[in-house]
């Protein structure tokens, strides 16, 4: 035996103890698991093992019924995918049915128009061709009018055939909805009107503008009619023409009512001094000097 090996075996002898205790621990650790062992079975003397047989047949069978359930949960998850699919192409269709049967209606009357068929409202082509814009004047204005006039009116075409030919087809009716009947604008209060003078005139120009090639109407003048309204609906016209100014367009308002001053940052002024007028500019509410 070498030096270094001795040297080796003085080493591991110095773990020699830590050895021991480890082995102790293992023997009594083992020795606990044996008694634990023994009590087990004791407890378990004379028991029977149960049959698993019928679970393990349940479980197969709960295993089985859910592959089938998957296979037709994934079916009906294609037919889900295939009617949403045919849902979309049908609106799609119906959507253009719904746009070629207005066209065809409007051909249809144009034809009989042209053909002079048309005799219970007795139309001439040319009021018939003003029907179909004033129809989309109204359509229009009435995106607007019950805001104005608190949802009470909006307006509808007559279909009663006037005592003057000319005016038969162009005639305007407001529907009241306090009182579910429609009535002829003329009944209309000074106020309300006003307001519906208003309402289709800022529509005509909308409609006039929407046409292919046609001129860009950019300002409006209104010439007084404001002294006929209330509080509320002067501030609801107010409202609504700062919508309208929004859009890039320029309304401009002729008026003596004194409470609108305040309403309008930018005004033209006329002022009557010494038996003479002058012109006085505000910008912003600022009057320029």
């Amino acid at each position: 035996m070498t030096i270094r090996q001795l040297e080796e075996y003085t080493v591991n002898l110095a773990g020699l103890p830590q050895l021991r205790a480890k082995v102790t621990n293992w023997f009594n650790d083992y020795n606990n698991r044996q008694q634990q062992y023994a009590k087990l079975q004791d407890q378990t003397a004379g028991q029977k093992m149960h049959d698993l047989s019928p679970l393990k047949e349940k479980l197969q069978a709960l295993r089985t019924q859910q592959e089938k359930s998957n296979v037709i949960f994934g079916r009906m998850q294609r037919d889900l995918t295939e009617y949403e699919q045919v849902y979309t192409q049908v609106k799609q269709l119906w959507e253009s049915f719904k746009h070629n049967e207005t066209q065809q209606r409007f051909i249809h009357q144009l034809v009989e128009a042209v053909a002079g068929n048309n005799r219970d409202h007795h139309l001439s082509l040319e009021r018939f061709v003003l029907q179909h814009y004033l129809e989309q004047v109204l359509q229009v204005a009435n995106e607007r009018l019950p805001h104005l006039l608190q949802d009470r009116y909006y307006f509808t075409l007559s279909s009663e055939e006037s005592k003057y030919r000319k005016t038969t087809g162009l005639q305007i009716n407001v529907f009241d909805e306090f009182v579910g009947t429609e009535r002829s604008v003329s009944t209309l209060s000074g106020g309300e009107g006003f307001i519906a003078s208003l309402t289709l005139a800022l529509a005509l120009g909308e409609v006039i503008q929407s046409q292919h090639g046609g001129p860009q109407v950019e300002a409006l003048f209104i010439d007084e009619g404001f002294d006929s309204l209330d509080i509320g609906a002067l501030n609801n016209v107010l409202d609504s023409i700062r919508i309208i100014e929004g859009q890039n367009r320029l309304i401009g308002m002729i008026s003596h009512v004194e409470g609108m001053e305040e309403e309008i940052p930018n005004q033209l002024q006329v002022i009557q001094e010494n038996g003479r007028s002058h012109i006085r500019y505000m910008i912003d509410g600022v009057i320029q000097s």
